[in-house]
């Protein structure tokens, strides 16, 4: 019969065997996720949530009115889950490492948290819980990505992963809307990533897998002119190749989206590159580019003139449901309607003898954002999305060429959204979701710029990324 001490003895190493076990599974993923390799991994996975939506919206509700609800589990989430992972498992091995970086960034981030803060109390006041959490969901996965984006890049190999995800994003979604546009693509959903058909509104008006043509139109824009500006920032080698392709492949598509805000924020994006990086590219740069964006879009031409031109009764809708937004901001002015609830709370201005073709929401950005979310939350939508404008502009001349180049390209990008954001109601879809991503990659382009300039006096982010110094 075994003795109690000779058990006890052949369980120990066991037991110890046992904890070393579960320690390691433990550790294994930690250590993981806190491989910088990784961490890019799921960097490119935001990136690419940011422009694309792959994933599918649980507990959907839709009032056929603009508004919709249920939680988005998507790239986004998955890519986010990463991230923050293998934050938290740095902070726990070195606590403070971050300190001095989130203090730098503290001026970048306050917009975004004022923003947020003001969406969460309009979920006071909002008649429809369910659709405003569901925008307050995806508002702070946006939150959350210009939040990494601004406190943890620190790398010029990270922009140009972002910027090349873009380029390539741009190319597919580009050959999707032709594809829609001349009938060889339909509707399709594979594993989430979903293409709609390219009807909208009796007109052939195809979109890709954004949903609505002037969706697709945002983004056209702001990629194009994120492209366009590496080739005016000088970059080389398989990076002007793919900038190049990807531009001029989107002019044919945005074309076809029929979005005359689209437009007019390409237009505004252009002219600031033009304006602000132009004069240091060669002028048989400028004259190529012109010349190709000329002849790529001159097929459209008569098209074009046509939807600026012929007002289809869209202006009048516009405008009454702009009116109808001034409106609820002076009954509301505080905490607004809440947030995603403007088509819901249109219900009692109708019986005050408001009459609308469309029950939609505000065709202007800047009137959605101030009637959902009070002034307050305009002032902080203000400041959030000008302020990386100003600082792009502002530091264009700075020592380390590329890293300024890049702060323009963001700066004109923005201004894309927000010219298009006085057409459109953009707050949570991929134009609104890039520019977020854009708006957190400000502060990080300063963070890389400076260390560049202590080398022997040489920028190495030129050199590492195959841009000219």
């Amino acid at each position: 019969m075994t003795s109690p001490a000779l058990a006890r003895g052949a369980a120990d190493p066991l037991r110890d065997l046992a904890s070393r076990a579960a320690a390691a599974a433990i550790s294994m993923p930690m250590a993981l996720v806190a491989q910088r390799s990784v961490q890019r991994f799921f960097l490119l996975l935001a990136a690419v949530g940011a422009q694309i939506h792959v994933g599918k919206r649980l507990f959907y509700l839709s009032d056929g009115l603009g508004s919709s609800g249920g939680f988005d589990v998507s790239l986004t989430t998955f890519a986010l889950a990463g991230l923050y992972s293998a934050w938290l498992v740095e902070l726990a091995v070195r606590p403070g490492r971050d300190r001095r970086m989130l203090r730098s960034t503290l001026l970048s981030i306050l917009p975004a948290a004022l923003f947020l803060l003001c969406v969460f109390f309009s979920l006071f006041v909002a008649s429809n819980l369910p659709y405003a959490a569901a925008e307050a969901w995806d508002l702070t996965e946006m939150f959350l990505v210009l939040l990494y984006a601004a406190c943890r890049i620190s790398e010029n190999k990270e922009i140009l992963l972002i910027f090349r995800s873009i380029s390539l994003i741009l190319i597919l979604e580009s050959v999707l809307i032709i594809g829609q546009g001349i009938g060889l693509l339909g509707e399709f959903n594979l594993a989430g990533f979903k293409g709609a058909a390219a009807e909208f509104a009796g007109q052939n008006r195809p979109s890709g897998t954004f949903g609505a043509p002037n969706n697709a139109a945002g983004y056209l824009a702001a990629a194009g002119v994120i492209c366009l500006g590496n080739i005016l920032a000088g970059a080389r080698g398989i990076d002007r190749f793919l900038a190049a392709a990807a531009f001029l492949s989107a002019i044919p598509p945005l074309a076809l989206t029929l979005s005359r805000g689209g437009w007019f924020g390409f237009i505004a994006g252009t002219s600031v590159l033009i304006f602000f990086l132009a004069r240091r590219t060669r002028w048989k740069t400028c004259i190529a580019i012109v010349t190709c964006l000329g002849l790529a879009a001159l097929p459209f031409a008569p098209a074009i003139a046509q939807r600026i031109l012929d007002d289809d009764g869209s202006a009048e809708v516009r405008m009454g449901l702009n009116k109808l937004a001034l409106r609820m901001i002076l009954d509301h002015p505080v905490l607004g309607v809440g947030i995603n609830n403007f088509a819901t709370a249109m219900g009692p201005y109708r019986a005050r003898g408001y009459s609308l073709e469309w029950s939609y929401a505000a065709h202007n950005v800047y009137l959605l954002v101030c009637s959902e979310t009070g002034v307050f939350g305009l002032i902080a939508f203000l400041w959030l999305t000008l302020r990386p404008v100003y600082q792009g502009i502002r530091d264009r001349n700075g020592r380390d060429k590329v890293a300024a180049s890049w702060g323009v390209c963001c700066a004109a990008a923005i201004m894309t959204y927000l010219v298009q954001g006085a057409f459109e109601p953009a707050t949570t879809e991929s134009p609104a979701r890039l520019a977020w991503l854009l708006i957190g990659l400000a502060p990080a382009l300063v963070r890389i710029a400076r260390p560049a300039i202590s080398v022997r006096g040489k920028s190495t982010v030129g050199i590492a990324s195959g841009f000219p110094e």
